[in-house]
């Protein structure tokens, strides 16, 4: 139907359009692609055909790369894993902290590759580690994309639709919204006294490796002069932001992205959910919260693309699916727009993502349960001058036995009874908001387990919060309401303090 209609109406095909289309400077190209979707209005839904040529050239390919030495000193510890669960491996937290100080630390010994100096060879064979997408986010032409598309990666390679790639740093990361932000590195080498300028390019290696090359006297990689920063600047128009707080289930959602290399392809479905939780081996094994929900089609490549509405605006950024068979299978996942850009605005500005917290280490479930609280969290150590510490709230300590610190029962009215619920909860807060908790000590809630085990059904929990009645007062834990102003607290994997 689409050739018929070409040829009734003389229009040039749709590769031709898309070749004088390439640089939207081309003013014929915009005219002959306005003329073909107004066309196309009028006979069928031309819906996704606007949102994908507003949105295109605001998508980008990344390339992941690493030295083959770099992967030899790890010992290949870690391969590119399969979309969408990225680095999965117990030095998660290891990496973020290589990714922060520009590049892992590699240990002197290994096997398997010869050691060498910098003096000893000019070309170094680099391996691809892993390609993903991302997208425009403001005029400056920052790239956003997910923090597992990048991580463990030591150089990156931002490919636009005008053909141009630039190398690229990862200028931020969160691993536990899985959000990455990365600046194209534009500045040319210059010159220091009597020193010639230096300057590194990407080419292929007779076996098919990417390899790079220093040579003096030389100025930056031709697709990294200001000429190009300009044009692109110029050429490259970000994406609308749209509201993902006020979407509804069903409405028509486009993904765009470049799955297993096949770049700027666009993907149609409907939104499937809203608010989902989704378990993670990312991060800790922190779940990730709130999340969209999509049966638009996401495969290996996909991740960091952008969901879109129908009016182009990008309302997620698209992190992972479920699947039995790591195959999509009509289960997707996009981080809500509105999470992407407060994370993002917080890496650009101070340099790193804000994490809500209250100062506090709680104690592993099984382990609170173990010491016979049936409900709540219990708290195990306490930040010195922190939020918690502030409002006197008390850690756990070891004296001449162990006394258990303060029971955390709920935050805001919303009953917490493991670690996850707490996250999930601060999760939707931010750095200053007030919180109000109810607190019990935990060595009452031992002592009143201790009275009533023995008397107690064993269908009624052994203690209550106080609801006012004489019957339920007798038996009742005695609380006290804390309010707390929540602070930036960064987070970090819980240990069993030594000295308890």
């Amino acid at each position: 139907m689409t050739v018929l209609l070409e040829e009734a109406v003389g229009l040039p095909t749709l590769e031709s359009t898309l070749a004088s289309t390439r640089s939207p400077r081309e003013a014929s190209g915009e005219d002959e692609l306005s003329k073909r979707l107004e066309l196309l209005s009028k006979r069928e839904d031309a819906t996704a055909s606007r949102v994908y040529y507003a949105a295109r050239s605001a998508v980008v390919h990344i390339s992941a790369v690493e030295s083959l030495r770099a992967a030899a000193r790890r010992g290949f510890r870690k391969l590119w894993p399969p979309f969408p669960y990225g680095p999965e491996s117990p030095d998660d937290e290891q990496d973020e902290l290589e990714q922060e100080r520009g590049g892992p630390e590699l240990e002197d010994g290994y096997s398997g590759t010869p050691r060498s100096t910098p003096n000893e060879r000019s070309e170094e064979e680099w391996t691809l580690r892993g390609t993903g997408t991302g997208f425009c986010f403001d005029t400056e032409l920052h790239i956003v994309t997910n923090a597992h598309v990048v991580a463990g990666a030591s150089r990156y390679w931002v490919r636009f639709i005008t053909g141009d790639q630039v190398p690229a740093r990862v200028l931020g990361l969160d691993t536990e919204h899985d959000v990455a932000v990365l600046q194209l590195h534009w500045e040319t080498s210059r010159s220091e006294g009597n020193a010639q300028p230096r300057a590194s390019s990407m080419r292929l290696s007779p076996s098919g490796r990417m390899t790079s090359s220093t040579t003096a006297g030389a100025r930056e990689p031709p697709d990294t002069d200001k000429s190009v920063r300009e044009r692109l600047k110029r050429t490259i128009e970000p994406l609308r932001f749209g509201n993902s707080t006020k979407l509804l289930v069903g409405q028509r959602v486009f993904a765009v992205g470049n799955p297993f290399s096949l770049e700027h392809t666009l993907t149609a479905g409907i939104l499937s959910g809203v608010g989902r939780e989704v378990a993670s081996r990312r991060a800790g094994g922190i779940p990730m919260f709130g999340l969209l929900q999509t049966d638009a089609a996401l495969n290996a490549g996909n991740s960091g693309g952008p969901l879109l509405d129908t009016d182009g605006c990008v309302i997620g950024m698209n992190c992972a699916i479920a699947s039995p068979s790591g195959a999509f299978a009509g289960v997707g996942f996009a981080i809500p727009i509105h999470t992407v850009r407060r994370i993002v605005e917080e890496i650009l500005t101070r340099g790193r993502a804000s994490r809500p917290g209250l100062g506090v280490t709680f104690a592993p479930t099984a382990l609170t349960r173990r010491l016979g609280i049936s409900q709540g969290v219990l708290i195990l150590t306490i930040l010195p001058d922190g939020p918690a510490a502030r409002a006197g709230l008390r850690a756990t300590e070891r004296r001449e036995r162990l006394v258990l610190g303060d029971v955390v029962l709920a935050i805001d009215d919303q009953p917490v009874n493991d670690t996850i619920d707490v996250l999930r909860i601060l999760q939707q807060k931010s750095v200053g908001d007030l919180v109000k908790l109810p607190v019990a000590s935990g060595q009452e809630i031992l002592a009143k387990q201790h009275d009533a085990k023995a008397t107690a059904p064993v269908d009624k929990p052994w203690y209550s919060i106080p609801e006012g009645s004489d019957e339920t007062r007798s038996n009742a834990l005695s609380t006290r309401q804390v309010t707390i102003r929540l602070a930036d607290i960064p987070r970090r994997p819980w240990r069993i303090p030594s000295k308890l």
